[in-house]
Order: C-alpha cells, then structure tokens, then sequence
C-alpha cells in the first residue's frame, strides 16, 4: 500500500521532533491555532548562554528520574515552539536546514495543529481524529499550492500516528534504563530548573524514535551503536514541579556514506490546559485524496 503524502509529511516533522518531548506548567499567553501566524514561528537559539549554578538542594538522579516519568504519564495536552537546524551530506553534496514550527496538540481529543516552516517553505497541517489535512505554499508532487487536501488514514495507521504525538508515553520509552547527571540549576523562562543531562539506553532511544515517527530502517540504520557518532540529551526540569520546561538534543549519524548532525532545541507551553483547535473554514472542503 502507498504511503500517504501526509504520512510523508509527518515522518520529516517527528524525526525532526524526535528528541524533543518536554513540558511547561503554561504561561499567560496562548497561541490561536486555527488563525496561524508565521511570524510566531520559533526564533534562533537565544545565543547568550545562562548562567548555571549549584542545585541549592540537591535531589537524587532517581528522585528526578521519577518524577519526570509521572509528570509525563499525565501529558493531555500542550502547545510547543521547536526549532531545528539539520547538516547532511551524502556523495559530496552537502545540505543544511534551518527548522521552525509551532504547534499545539490535544491528545484527549485527537486533534493536532502543525505550521511549520522550512527554507520559506511553508506547511500548515490540522489532524482531526483519522483524517489529516494539509496545505503547503509551492507545489509538492500532487500538492498544488495553496490548497487544503485531506486523507483518511486507515484504523493500523491512525493509532501509529497517535502514538507519534503521545509525548508522555515517548518520554517513558525514552528514560527507561537511563541514567542521569545533575549539572545545576538555569532560569529557562522565567523557571528555576534543574539542568539534567541523559544517557538513554540505546537500546530504548532506538524504540523511543520508532514511537515518535521515526522509521530508521528507511534511513539503513542496521547498527545503530556504530551509527550514532553523537548522542546529547538533555532537560530542564521545574525545580518546583519536576514539569519539563525545555529539551535540547544534538544528534550526530553516519551510515552509509550519508553524515547527518541534527540539533533541535523544544519548549511546550500550556500543559494540560484547555486548548482550542479548529479547522479553518476553507479545510473543510478540502480536495480528497487517496491514500
């Protein structure tokens, strides 16, 4: 069976997201999914770099642990700024991207929004239960520009998609057997957080990837502890909630004479809070395609 342009879509956007599951208590301001606004996208990494000191009381690295993995357990909901840069190269071509997007999912209702972003390329997409709709601003294959298509995934389908979008579950999957290092405390908007470095094991970052949407066999990834050069995780962790409040992954693959560094930086907002997603007026009549 054909895999679907949409599904196409979301592998670029979760392998993209892969790394970056994280959570933040909410904030007083809130994005409007369904009037999207590009000038919202995430901005570049903010280069002044913070200052990080000391834990004034210092709690265990299974205390934390813990506490990350309950607070995820409970995840329905968020809004989420990522931003992205990617270096390839492959048979001496070399490729950079520069990612941003803007997101906001509500997990207890199945429905996700997504503006994201890519070189002035430009893809909003809304997930509705099983139907995914899309819209891009240049023409992509059988997408012409500026028009909102839509597909109906199958039932197989629909729940792989769910979990792709389940941080809390992904967060799980992505802890089990770690270990972690308490580097100190960083304000990260506003928030007293614990700095947590990761060392997933690879075993569980492997099935962490393929729960976010990732499908390594595609990318010919046989060895994966030969294939990682680069594996950086790490979190900041409210001191007051143990909510996540910014994730920062640095990825660095070489297989295949194909070299991939990937550094993605994520921040949710508006956890668990009531959030409003709805389908613009010209999606509903979007042009249908087969999957």
């Amino acid at each position: 069976m054909r895999k679907s342009k949409f599904l196409d879509t979301l592998l670029v956007i979760y392998v993209v997201l892969s790394a970056a599951a994280c959570g933040g208590d909410g904030g007083a301001g809130t994005a409007n999914p369904d009037q999207p606004d590009l000038s919202a996208s995430v901005s570049a990494p903010n280069q002044t770099v913070p200052q990080t000191t000391p834990p004034p009381v210092t709690p265990t690295p299974e205390t934390i642990l813990k506490s990350i993995t309950a607070t995820s357990s409970s995840l329905t909901s968020y809004e989420g700024k990522l931003t992205t840069v990617m270096n390839m190269s492959l048979a001496g071509m070399v490729m950079d991207f520069d990612i941003t997007a803007s997101m906001a999912v509500d997990i207890a209702s199945k429905k996700v929004f997504v503006d994201m972003n890519t070189a002035g390329v430009t893809t909003q997409m809304y997930i509705i239960n099983d139907t995914e709709y899309i819209k891009v601003n240049v023409p992509d294959g059988q997408l012409q520009a500026n028009v909102w298509y839509k597909v109906v995934l199958p039932s197989s389908d629909f729940q792989d998609m769910w979990l792709s979008q389940d941080l809390g579950k992904q967060y799980q999957i992505l802890l089990n057997q770690a270990s972690l290092t308490i580097v100190g405390t960083e304000e990260v908007g506003g928030k007293t957080c614990f700095k947590v470095k990761i060392t997933p094991d690879l075993v569980n970052f492997m099935a962490y990837l393929d729960a976010s949407g990732s499908n390594l066999a595609d990318m010919g990834i046989a060895d994966p502890a030969h294939a990682f050069k680069q594996l950086e995780v790490t979190f900041w962790v409210d001191t007051t909630t143990y909510v996540t409040v910014k994730t920062d992954m640095v990825i660095e693959i070489d297989v295949q004479g194909m070299k991939m560094k990937m550094t993605m930086i994520m921040v949710l907002d508006r956890v668990n809070q009531p959030i409003v997603i709805a389908l613009p007026f010209e999606a509903q009549s979007a042009v249908i395609l087969d999957y």
